[in-house]
């Protein structure tokens, strides 16, 4: 097996790999780890160490005390912060190399609305789908693919919500901190400003609601999270600065 520095390239899979694996599997007995290892002519453990050191990086994991392991590379350092400034680039550039590596096509959403498709040259409308299935695996991931409000765990009925929307602000459509994994019902309900969060990340709702606040099926599906703190994920918290864009956009005092 190997010994040899890691290329960026290879450093490029390790991250691909991180950002898909829920943090609790990221050791040598993780079959996507173990595929990984044959594709780079690594052992598992040397995969595994690389997403550690990775995780290390991730001011999330430092913050909650778990550190990873200690001695990444400045490669490593260097491209972790290049994904945080530019997360769009370097997370298809991360999945282009395992594709690549893996002789294999990298999952895309085939229903892309991030931009109109109309127009693009095929490499653009790639980027896009790959990078718009990308998004909702790392927040779900991050998430324990539930509901962030109800704990709901139906994998079909989950989304990977903008707390700001891509289309008002493109910059950060591909940043984790943009976003939470909501129900579909939470996820419409936050979208059109019936329900935001908090500077204490708590759920609240708005006057827009306030007209059906005495429905049941309201009371029971929504007013009934009113206060309740929400699910945080394992990396990459909703960003509080991006959460008060979101109010300030909806506007309106809370309930």
């Amino acid at each position: 097996m190997r010994r040899d520095n890691w290329t960026r390239q290879e450093t490029l899979i390790a991250l691909y790999v991180y950002l898909k694996t829920p943090f609790g599997r990221l050791h040598s007995r993780t079959p996507d780890i173990i595929e990984v290892a044959k594709l780079l002519g690594r052992t598992p453990d040397s995969i595994a160490m690389k997403c550690c050191n990775i995780a290390a990086c991730d001011p999330t994991h430092q913050q909650r005390g778990i550190k990873g392991l200690s001695g990444a590379s400045r490669l490593t350092k260097e491209l972790y912060a290049e994904f945080e400034r530019a997360p769009e680039t370097v997370a298809f550039d991360a999945a282009q190399a395992y594709g690549a590596i893996a002789k294999t096509e990298i999952p895309q959403d085939e229903e892309a609305t991030w931009e109109p498709m109309e127009g693009l040259e095929r490499s653009a409308i790639v980027k896009v789908r790959v990078n718009q299935r990308l998004f909702r695996t790392i927040i779900l991931v991050g998430y324990g693919w539930q509901c962030a409000v109800c704990r709901l765990r139906i994998s079909p009925l989950l989304v990977a919500s903008h707390i700001v929307p891509w289309s008002i602000d493109p910059f950060h459509r591909m940043n984790p901190h943009n976003g939470l994994c909501l129900c579909v019902l939470h996820d419409k309900a936050f979208d059109i400003g019936y329900m935001v969060i908090d500077d204490d990340l708590r759920v609240r709702f708005t006057e827009k609601l306030h007209q059906y606040a005495e429905d049941e099926p309201v009371k029971q599906t929504l007013t009934c999270f009113e206060g309740r703190s929400i699910l945080l994920p394992e990396r990459w918290p909703p960003s509080h600065e991006l959460l008060a864009r979101h109010r300030k956009f909806h506007q309106g005092p809370l309930s």
